[in-house]
């Protein structure tokens, strides 16, 4: 293995947060954002099965916890997300979308992430998706 292709590896947290950022930003991951909105803000949601048919997403997060010899049936992997309204932040504020924050967070390593999304952005863009299937 040459020293670029050392460079070029993630850690395993470098890539769960890599699955974390497509989970909020890539068209295909819609359905797991749908999930998450379905609760109230600050409910825990399991993301290992709400992406058991998301194909994108389960294969990624199946082979990043393979590789450090963990599976997604075993009862020790979790990985959790649950979302906020954004701090002190109104609708009015922000041209009149509503941005909340997204966290991630699993004890398997104590690793956390968090994303800022425009939660009406994707309400309008996901019943344009949802009309064309």
């Amino acid at each position: 293995m040459s020293d670029l292709d050392e460079e070029i590896m993630l850690t395993r947290e470098e890539e769960i947060g890599d699955i974390a950022a497509d989970l909020v930003s890539i068209e295909q991951n819609y359905q797991f954002i749908s999930r998450l909105f379905s609760l109230e803000a600050g409910k825990w949601l399991d993301v290992f099965s709400a992406c058991a048919d998301i194909p994108i997403a389960r294969d990624r997060l199946d082979k990043v916890l393979s590789s450090s010899g963990m599976n997604l049936g075993s009862s020790s992997v979790n990985l959790f997300a649950l979302w906020m309204d954004y701090p002190e932040m109104t609708s009015d504020e922000v041209e009149g979308d509503k941005f909340v924050v997204i966290f991630f967070f699993t004890d398997l390593f104590h690793w956390s992430r968090h994303a800022v999304f425009n939660k009406d952005y994707f309400i309008e863009r996901w019943a344009e998706i949802a009309s064309k299937a």
